[in-house]
């Protein structure tokens, strides 16, 4: 239990002598949820709970502030509270205080008006009043030292409810930061200053130090245990053997994600002993500025722990940015799959489905493991590695079937030639990414409408937006886009609306941003292209993107001149070397003047070999792509 009861029952009854003691009629007694653990899903989900039981109103409140007074008229009643004294119990405040009535405000002509909706519910011992879906307050309503334990048993279960923090009151609209695989380009821009640390194979936690207690949180926001700290803090982590291995300081009495990196990870010296000898391990960080640190890093740190790869950090960069890369030095053709009766199965819309062409080692039963895949004769070989605890779930069938297919065809696969699609999806989901957190940091509680979503894959990248409308018109995909949300993104599913339409009948365009992926030909559809246009025109839109991703087309390895870039209203063309092209994409998508773009790659894949770099293989060193983008 949270809130020890034989604590509790000491201050509420020093607190109801006191109350004897000063013997008034309007004295309150009051347990106040405080700021940091107001948190909006848990308050809306209890009045759900016990809708039928509260009662609804809307008032206004007139308030005057004078000398730290604050005068409150409601209902032609004005007064002012006298606090008489306030204890911590965490996660509320408990507050007595006297309540004056006034004959008139005083003079002062800063009357400030404020509309609210309460929500009201009476129970015996106490009345509940929650004020505009944040601010939730237990009045006690009987101060009667004998009813002391029964008043206990009737609200504790409530003050340990709210016992969870929500981490929009620390960080705004949070979305972890995801590393990429770096292009060609980002590796040779590796003097410039990057961080490198060991990739462990673990799960992404924020590690949450507050006043009073220890929260971890992976989207779902979990209490560890008690702890006295002098500071509020907030790790970011990969959780692995009940260690949190910390690799950045994103909250230090205040939000640090738009500092540099550089600057973050000095707040390491300033982490309480108590947790650095604990559950916390600082990551051994690295400032490298060429390739051959790297490779001694590599060297140095490869037996210590169980490595997953390597991270780089941009010395500069800021927790939007993504100049955050992964690297593996050894790649494995590796998937995870649930073992049941000696068989592989993968995860499926509707469940586990079997794997029929693998020959597995029957090393484990009942269990997520991870197997590497070996193609010998034409039969494929599971060989076991090692359990998965820090997964839930096997490989989706589709990963499945892309690495099958690309063994088949004699690749590795994270080989990138003009035979495999997977480098191009990278690309296209590095864009996808990039255009759609500068959304999430642009605004605040920004709104989405995605055309043409597809089977969903994109929706972990909407993490952020308040809320999303998914138009898509085919059936079979919405079905998908269900089991998705409903398999990987619960949390999600409150913040969706799905649409099964056509856009083209679509007309409530009342959004801040709307995206649409899909591929080339599609434009070639008149009807389409002047629905975009009749969109692109309404006032209440932010931004609109529209990305064109046609890869079927590619044929042979074409080395491109650079980026063209038409402006539609100047008539004007030019070029940007493919070395500036993410830059490009980070400057005018953050910039706010320069509209109606096309940004392409002429229509032919980028082509770059970087020269003695040991990490990849031959065959790695080339990436193409095609890929166009609207901004509207």
């Amino acid at each position: 239990m949270v809130i020890e009861i034989d604590i509790l029952k000491n201050i509420l009854t020093n607190i109801f002598t006191d109350i004897s003691i000063i013997n008034v009629d309007n004295i309150e007694l009051e347990f106040r949820l405080k700021k940091h653990y107001r948190n909006k899903e848990l308050i809306k989900n209890f009045i759900n709970k016990h809708k039928q039981h509260f009662t609804i109103y809307e008032y206004s409140d007139f308030i005057v502030k004078e000398k730290n007074i604050i005068y409150r008229k409601r209902n032609n009643k004005i007064i002012n509270k006298e606090l008489v004294n306030f204890i911590n119990i965490i996660p509320f405040k408990i507050v007595l205080s006297i309540e004056h009535d006034i004959d008139n405000f005083p003079n002062n002509n800063n009357i400030q008006e404020f509309k609210h909706i309460r929500y009201s519910l009476f129970r015996d011992y106490y009345r509940i009043d929650i004020t505009d879906d944040k601010q939730f307050e237990i009045e006690i309503l009987n101060f009667d030292i004998n009813l002391i334990d029964k008043i206990i048993d009737s609200i504790i279960d409530i003050l340990n409810y709210f016992d969870v923090i929500d981490i929009n009151t620390y960080l705004n609209n949070f979305n972890f930061q995801k590393p990429i695989t770096p292009f060609i380009d980002d590796l040779l821009e590796i003097n410039k200053g990057f961080y490198i640390t060991n990739k462990i194979d673990g799960i992404r936690k924020l590690l949450i130090i507050t006043s009073n207690a220890l929260y971890s949180y992976d989207n779902i926001m979990t209490k560890i245990s008690n702890c006295n700290s002098n500071d509020i803090i907030i790790c970011d982590c990969e959780f692995y053997n009940n260690s949190y291995y910390c690799f950045d300081i994103i909250y230090f009495n205040k939000d640090l994600r738009k500092y540099k990196y550089k600057k973050r990870i000095e707040y390491f010296s300033k982490l309480p002993e108590f947790l650095v000898d604990n559950i916390l391990i600082k990551k051994n960080i690295q400032l490298i500025y060429n390739v051959k640190d790297i490779l001694n890093y590599i060297k140095k740190n490869n037996n210590l722990i169980l490595i997953d790869g390597f991270i780089l950090t941009y010395k500069n960069s800021n927790y939007f940015d993504n100049l955050v890369y992964k690297i593996k030095y050894s790649y494995k053709n590796t998937i995870d799959v649930f073992i049941k009766n000696g068989q592989c199965y993968q995860q499926d819309i509707d469940g586990l489905s079997l794997i029929p062409n693998i020959i597995y080692d029957k090393k484990y039963n009942n269990k997520l493991i991870e197997v590497l895949l070996k193609s010998v004769n034409n039969k494929y070989y599971g060989i076991s590695i090692k359990e998965r605890s820090d997964k839930v779930k096997p490989n989706f069938k589709y990963t499945i079937n892309s690495i099958i297919s690309a063994i088949n065809y004699g690749l590795d696969t994270n080989i990138f030639t003009n035979n495999s699609s997977l480098l191009l999806r990278r690309c296209h989901n590095f864009f996808k990414q990039k255009i759609l957190s500068n959304c999430i940091n642009e605004i605040e509680n920004p709104t989405l409408i995605d055309i043409g979503s597809g089977n969903g894959a994109d929706i972990g990248k909407w993490i952020g937006f308040k809320k999303i409308t998914i138009i898509e018109k085919n059936k079979d995909k919405i079905n998908i886009i269900n089991n998705r949300l409903r398999n990987n993104y619960n949390y999600l599913s409150n913040k969706i609306k799905i649409l099964n339409i056509d856009f083209l009948n679509y007309d409530d365009i009342s959004t801040n941003y709307i995206t649409s992926f899909f591929m080339l030909n599609d434009i070639k559809d008149k009807n389409i292209l002047n629905n975009f246009i009749k969109i692109m025109c309404n006032k209440s839109l932010n931004k609109c993107f529209i990305i064109f991703l046609d890869y079927d087309k590619i044929t042979s390895n074409i080395y491109t001149k650079g980026i063209k870039l038409i402006k539609y209203n100047e008539y004007t063309e030019t070029t940007i070397y493919n070395k500036q092209f993410i830059k490009y994409i980070d400057y005018h998508i953050s910039g706010t003047y320069l509209i109606n773009l096309l940004i392409s790659l002429n229509k032919q894949p980028v082509i770059k070999p970087l020269d003695n770099f040991d990490i990849l293989l031959p065959t790695q060193k080339l990436y193409n792509s095609y890929f166009s983008l609207l901004i509207f």
